[in-house]
């Protein structure tokens, strides 16, 4: 399966750092079978460089807008169902849903109404640990695809690839 997915730049997600640590205390074994990845969109072929940089410029155009200044915060936790029994649990984006009109014209399969950043890959957390909130300004927007393993824990083994990532424009509002 294919995706475009936000990355936050690795300086400013240590936060996310340490509430997988504590899922993962909490015996939520998935914690860190995932990269630090937030799906967008399922998608049915790999974006172009300048699709990938059209759509984060409306990524951006969206946290100005937000009333954030730019910044992509993080307040509460959900879950993402990615299909084929994919599940994502961590903290939830507050991202509006973004036009179809960033998109190339087609190529959407399924766009996700909730942002989540992958904390774990879990449907199942009776008691997760309270997020403490934290933002970011820096990210970036890359294809990424994903398979399961053929062997391993099927809940959690998977094999995925990131593709080249287009940094979001810095900050102008």
């Amino acid at each position: 399966m294919r995706y475009v997915v936000l990355i936050p730049h690795r300086n400013s997600i240590a936060a996310l750092y340490e509430y997988r640590r504590r899922l993962f205390a909490a015996e939520v074994w998935g914690a860190w079978a995932f990269p630090v990845v937030a799906p967008v969109a399922l998608i049915t072929r790999a974006y172009t460089k300048a699709e990938l940089q059209k759509l984060s410029r409306r990524i951006r155009a969206l946290s100005c807008t937000h009333g954030q200044d730019g910044r992509i915060s993080a307040t509460k936790t959900d879950y993402c169902d990615l299909g084929s029994g994919i599940t994502l649990f961590g903290p939830v984006l507050d991202l509006p849903v973004i036009a179809d009109d960033a998109f190339p014209a087609g190529t959407v399969v399924q766009q996700f109404p909730v942002v989540t950043l992958c904390s774990a890959l879990s449907d199942g957390i009776v008691n997760p640990p309270p997020l403490l909130p934290f933002f970011f300004r820096a990210a970036s927007l890359a294809n990424m695809i994903i398979s399961s393993l053929d062997c391993g824990v099927s809940d959690f083994s998977y094999w995925w690839k990131i593709g080249e990532q287009i940094w979001l424009p810095q900050t102008s509002c």
